[in-house]
């Protein structure tokens, strides 16, 4: 799908671009996603003028299961939503914030840093509920702004667990090798400050270790109090098709790894792996748009910010302006 230079609108960020749903409309009605093999958990990291209880309140009559929760909080029964003390607001989202709620003669509110998870899913028909939240979360959160329920920005992450419980040392090796040889590529998709972050260290050239005592804070960790393989290098998003196809390429490096013990040094393409068009077609224009715009992302882009409230609610997020996909 081309980019059309003509069309740069400033204010577009990166998180904006793989929160837009354009690239999929060609292909979501023609093809069809695999079946989810492996029991899966979401954490989605946001920010937003509402506070906890409030967005329960909202997601409850969206049909949402969810309560308020706390950090260790261990019922995986319902959606959960509580607090998150790495989420924060930049200067430069205060300052652009600001000027949109001039605008409309309002005080910028609190913003809180929200974390949202997921009870267990089971398989694909249950991946529609993330539909639902993102939907709600790309709402206006009042009737005068345009200003969204949640926005995100460099310092918001997506979580992706997959399950491992029952599985021998060995498996989990094998898996753990797959997603080591699979992580530059990975790396291709997502934009560079969650590959420097430093909680989600990349793990190349670590080998996985016998205990549950991986560093947290590297791009996978096994995490002891779920059973589960927890994916931390994920940008934050409120696309429920991106977040979808990232939960089916993780599925996917589990299946594959599980069929064949897979060594320290196995070398192999994502496409090797996953053999879904649509999830090909995902990785292969992800790729494109990170590789056309990584020296971008990284520099000081000159500040000549559209009005916020020009742009559609779905496409808040961050400050780093894109061109966009036409």
């Amino acid at each position: 799908m081309p980019i059309n230079l003509a069309s740069l609108r400033t204010g577009k960020t990166i998180y904006d671009l793989f929160d837009s749903e354009k690239i999929a409309k060609t292909y979501i009605d023609s093809l069809s996603y695999p079946d989810l093999r492996h029991k899966i958990g979401i954490e989605l990291e946001f920010l937003s003028p509402l506070s906890r209880g409030e967005l329960v309140i909202q997601l409850m009559e969206q049909g949402i299961n969810i309560r308020s929760g706390s950090r260790g909080d261990s019922d995986y029964s319902t959606w959960l939503i509580k607090s998150d003390g790495s989420v924060n607001m930049l200067q430069e989202d205060h300052i652009e914030i600001s000027k949109q709620f001039n605008k409309i003669r309002k005080s910028l509110p609190r913003f809180y840093p929200h974390e949202i998870s997921s009870p267990i899913i089971h398989n694909t028909s249950e991946l529609k509920e993330i539909a639902k939240i993102c939907k709600l979360l790309s709402k206006p959160y009042s009737d005068n702004s345009n200003f969204p329920i949640a926005f995100v920005n460099s310092t918001c992450g997506l979580h992706i667990h997959v399950d491992i419980m029952g599985d021998s040392l060995a498996t989990k090796e094998s898996i753990y090798n797959l997603f080591k040889t699979c992580e530059p590529e990975l790396n291709c998709l997502i934009p560079p400050s969650r590959i420097i972050n430093r909680y989600c260290k990349p793990v190349k050239g670590l080998a996985l270790k016998t205990r549950n005592d991986l560093d947290k804070h590297f791009s996978v960790y096994q995490h002891p109090g779920t059973g589960t393989f927890e994916y931390r290098k994920f940008y934050a998003t409120k696309s429920w098709w991106i977040i979808k196809c990232l939960i089916l390429i993780l599925d996917s490096i589990h299946n594959y790894a599980k069929r064949r013990i897979i060594p320290y040094n196995y070398q192999c393409s994502l496409y090797d792996i996953v053999d879904s068009t649509i999830l090909q077609h995902f990785i292969s224009s992800q790729k494109k748009v990170i590789n056309t715009y990584k020296d971008s992302i990284l520099s000081d882009i000159p500040k000549n910010i559209v009005s916020f409230a020009t742009l559609e609610p779905q496409v808040w997020s961050s400050r780093i302006p894109l061109l966009a996909y036409t």
